[in-house]
């Protein structure tokens, strides 16, 4: 399996893998425009993608300092999780808030965890 950045050229496989509409491309573009950095990953199994992280890097005011925060995403695996670590290092996060998406058993709705 390969981790890589994301380019445009997967955006449908990228859409049918995001668990949320804050996980889409289209989102993620939008936060663009708006002067949020985004960082797109992907885990590919030979040339199929099958694990996708959209994730957004803030400013806080006054500081040196940024926030990474992937909303409403799969729950990572631990080789995502290792790039995630890296993308907070690279980028000078405080932290990476994740807010992954699972499934209520008792409902089928999908919850945040809390």
């Amino acid at each position: 399996m390969k981790l890589q950045d994301i380019s445009s050229q997967v955006k449908k496989e990228f859409n049918n893998l995001a668990s949320h509409p804050l996980q889409s491309w289209e989102w993620g573009d939008f936060r663009e425009k708006m002067g949020v950095k985004i960082i797109r990953l992907g885990i590919f199994k030979g040339n199929k993608l099958v694990e996708t992280s959209q994730i957004s890097i803030h400013d806080i005011p006054h500081t040196k300092y940024k926030i990474g925060y992937l909303p409403k995403g799969q729950v990572p695996s631990k080789k995502m999780l290792e790039e995630i670590y890296d993308i907070g290092q690279k980028n000078g996060c405080i932290f990476i808030k994740l807010e992954p998406n699972i499934i209520n058993e008792s409902s089928g709705i999908y919850n945040s965890l809390k």
